[in-house]
């Protein structure tokens, strides 16, 4: 459609009809990606926050049954040196 608009003058019979045409099409496009394509944005974006905080939660109950896990056998070693 551009290309079309490119090969007409300003001032002929068309060319007011291509060009709304066109701005029309584009106006479409803009509302489909603001009502669709952003929302879908914005849940996967909630679903990540949610994703991360629930890795770093795994991950510092990890650090705690590494850290127990490690004074339970030094605990041990303890009690066989004895």
């Amino acid at each position: 459609m551009i290309a079309e608009l490119e090969d007409l003058d300003a001032g002929e019979d068309h060319y007011d009809a291509k060009f709304t045409v066109l701005t029309e099409n584009v106006e479409h496009h803009i509302k489909e990606e603001e009502d669709e394509l952003f929302q879908q944005i914005k849940k996967t974006a909630a679903n990540s926050e949610e994703l991360g905080r629930q890795m770093k939660q795994r991950k510092q109950e990890l650090e705690r049954e590494i850290k127990s896990s490690k004074e339970k056998s030094n605990q041990e070693k303890a009690v066989y040196a004895a």
